[in-house]
């Protein structure tokens, strides 16, 4: 093999932990997060969680086989610049925060994902939360999400409010958005969504 296929292995192995070792952990996370959860309501957000990792996981299998085809393709040129972002065009502002602790929780207590968000300097916002994990109190770590987190890695509002803060991506530098609507407040029509965020909406 040359240096640049060795290069190219080294980053499809590094995507291929990322992109299903981290909802498989967020998956067993989601597990821990069932088992402590009595609310029929919470119990059911913690199986859509689940359910999502799981898809996630299946995903990202997909998506790998297609890496190799992209970096040829690009033969040097400017690459595409891709975000994944989550998003939930709701009003309904405790409801969208206390859904979107589960997943924050489930997700980074998985050991990349705190890393990276270590990295991010959002360490001490979140030791609360990891401390709390790491002691096996569930409600507690939840608990001590701050509401900046939440809104931070979950665009919520009207859907003006969001389209705003996507494009906010797009200004420093983001080329591609691919937008993950979560159904995190139980109201939301999720096709309704789909049109209410898309840029001829604005």
């Amino acid at each position: 093999m040359t240096e640049s296929e060795v290069d190219l292995a080294s980053l499809l192995c590094s995507r291929l932990c990322h992109d299903l070792l981290s909802p498989v952990g967020a998956m067993n996370n989601g597990l821990e997060l069932l088992a402590d959860e009595h609310d029929p309501e919470m119990r059911k957000r913690c199986m859509d969680l689940l359910a999502e990792s799981a898809k996630a996981a299946a995903d990202k299998a997909a998506e790998i086989a297609a890496l190799k085809v992209v970096n040829d393709a690009a033969n040097g040129v400017e690459k595409e610049i891709t975000a994944r972002i989550f998003v939930c065009p709701s009003e309904n502002t405790e409801v969208v925060r206390a859904a979107g602790r589960f997943a924050i929780a489930a997700y980074l207590n998985v050991p990349v994902y705190a890393e990276f968000h270590r990295w991010l300097g959002r360490g001490p916002q979140l030791q609360g939360m990891w401390d709390a994990w790491k002691a096996g109190d569930r409600k507690a770590a939840l608990a001590a999400i701050p509401d900046e987190v939440v809104d931070d890695i979950l665009i919520h509002g009207s859907p003006a409010q969001c389209r705003a803060k996507i494009q906010q991506y797009f200004d420093n530098g983001v080329t591609t958005s691919s937008l993950a609507i979560l159904g995190l407040d139980p109201e939301l029509n999720y096709w309704e969504s789909v049109k209410a965020l898309s840029p001829s909406a604005s």
